[in-house]
């Protein structure tokens, strides 16, 4: 359980390539399963819809925790993993502020369109990051977070 909720420690490529993609993933396929294969809802029905965002709110806290983690390994500000919640900032205000313009449609229509342009560009902001998350390999030594991903197992089975 460590592996998902705790900030401490170091976790190597692989098993942070591994989660990430697998919950990216699985939010993917409810996300296309409920929009090709049910049936339209009624609206006392929609909180259905809101299936794959209640499951995101939820992996939210285990894939910043393990993005913490591997900007332990790779030694950068473990505040990086903050950018992961911009999209979150970013529909709340949305949704709050639109209520007071749903009368004028065009001034919505903008809000929208600023909205979608803004959340590509953090978007591709957090993609970046996963790739660099990816790729660059970590320390090879111990630093202030702990030894590197693995060398404890092999102490543990060594004893």
């Amino acid at each position: 359980m460590g592996f998902l909720f705790s900030l401490n420690g170091r976790v190597a490529r692989l098993p942070f390539l591994v989660f990430v993609l697998g919950v990216k993933l699985a939010i993917e396929a409810i996300g296309y399963g409920q929009r090709h294969y049910m049936p339209p809802l009624p609206i006392d029905d929609m909180m259905l819809a809101a299936i794959p965002g209640i499951i995101t709110l939820i992996l939210m806290w285990p894939l910043f925790a393990v993005t913490v983690k591997r900007l332990h390994d790779i030694e950068w500000p473990a505040a990086l993993a903050l950018v992961q919640f911009i999209p979150l900032i970013g529909i709340v205000i949305f949704f709050t502020r639109s209520q007071y313009y749903t009368a004028d449609a065009e001034r919505l229509a903008r809000m929208f369109e600023l909205a979608g342009v803004g959340l590509n560009i953090v978007a591709l902001v957090s993609l970046g990051l996963f790739v660099l998350l990816a790729v660059i390999p970590g320390v090879n030594r111990t630093n202030r977070f702990g030894p590197p991903p693995g060398v404890t197992r092999m102490a543990e089975d060594v004893y």
